[in-house]
Parts: structure tokens; C-alpha cells; sequence
């Protein structure tokens, strides 16, 4: 049997930064910091066009807002109103206003970990473990 880290797809945890974590399986509204499973390292936005995860502590380019748009979708977006956008051929990148591409399932996957799946294009979100870019296309 396959170990969790060998998946293809990444496992995300997600860790607060200004609330307690959610007790329900539902994730609450709210500015979390999102780190890749793979890398071991903090998603950032860093100003740039693309999301990278490559950041070894949680700073201010390292938060994001997840926002329930519907039962079990959710908006990912960082401090600058930034949507991550995923646009079915592996391609994650930003958005200034959320759609179809930008809306996100969260799974559940126990002990404070979670994965990411686009909703418009059933492909997970995911970062290579000696990359930190993000892609969709799992």
C-alpha cells in the first residue's frame, strides 16, 4: 500500500491564522495559511502571477480567505482579492473576480488535513514534492 505522501494528488493541511480551527468538518469563513503536504512548505502568493508552495513560515504573503459559497464549495483568495483559478489543463493561477473556474470542493481528509478540488474541472489541486509550483491537474 501506497503512503499518503506518494499520491499524486496533495494532501493539504490547513492551519489558522486568526481563528481556531473549525470543530465541525465544514471549514468556517476565514484567513488561513494552506501548506502543502509535498513540500512542506506555505502557499504564498507573493505579488506574482502564480501561487507557489515554497514558504517555510506563515507571513502576511502566506494568507489566504477561504469563503463557503455553497454546501460543501468554497472561494480560495489571498490579502490582495486574488482568486486561485484553475482552468482544467493544470494551469493555477489568479483571478480578479471569482467564477466558475475559481470555485472549490474541500475534502475532509481527518487530522487537520484537506484537499482541494475544482469544481468546474474535478482535478485536484496539487504541488510536486521538489517543486513548489501549484497545479491542477490531478
Amino acid at each position: 500500500m501506497l503512503r499518503l505522501s506518494y499520491w499524486i494528488r496533495m494532501m493539504l493541511a490547513i492551519l489558522p491564522v486568526l481563528a481556531a480551527a473549525p470543530a465541525a468538518p465544514a471549514i468556517d469563513n476565514g484567513c488561513y495559511a494552506i501548506k502543502a503536504r509535498s513540500t512542506d512548505r506555505y502557499l504564498s502568493h507573493n505579488n506574482t502571477l502564480f501561487y507557489r508552495a515554497d514558504r517555510e513560515a506563515a507571513g502576511a504573503w502566506e494568507k489566504f480567505y477561504i469563503y463557503r459559497v455553497g454546501a460543501s464549495s468554497y472561494l480560495l483568495y489571498d490579502s490582495g482579492r486574488q482568486y486561485i483559478s484553475s482552468n482544467g489543463i493544470g494551469g493555477v493561477g489568479k483571478a480578479t473576480r471569482p467564477d466558475a473556474w475559481e470555485v472549490w470542493e474541500i475534502q475532509d481528509l481527518g487530522g487537520g488535513n484537506y484537499a482541494f478540488r475544482s469544481v468546474a474541472h474535478n482535478r485536484w489541486l496539487s504541488a510536486e514534492a521538489g517543486s513548489s509550483t501549484l497545479s491542477g491537474d490531478r
